[in-house]
This record gives C-alpha cells, sequence and structure tokens, in this order.
C-alpha cells in the first residue's frame, strides 16, 4: 500500500519533471532563436550599410 503512494507521488513528480523540461526546452529554442534573429539582423544591417556605402563611393 505504501509502494503504491510513494509511487503516485514519484509518477506526479516525474509527469511534474518532464513538462517543466518541455517548457524550459520551448523556452531555451525561443530565446536562441531571438539572440540568432538579432544577431543576423546587425550582420544583414552591417551588409546592407557597407553595399549602401560602396554604391555611394562608386556615385562618387
Amino acid at each position: 500500500m505504501f509502494e503504491n503512494i510513494k509511487y503516485f507521488f514519484d509518477s506526479r513528480k516525474y509527469k511534474k519533471l518532464i513538462f517543466c523540461q518541455k517548457w524550459l526546452l520551448m523556452s531555451g529554442m525561443l530565446l536562441l532563436l531571438l539572440l540568432f534573429y538579432n544577431f543576423y539582423k546587425d550582420v544583414l544591417i552591417l551588409l546592407g550599410t557597407n553595399e549602401y556605402f560602396y554604391s555611394l563611393s562608386y556615385k562618387f
């Protein structure tokens, strides 16, 4: 009887852990995506400004 109760609580804890892991994984992936997006946005802006400056220098 006690083992059943113990198993029940352990399974609940385990489910909670899986739930937390899923949320951590999801939030981690979202954070990584945001970081990469910001990084690549900056890189693209830099590339764009470089091309813009090159085009200006070619005009002059």
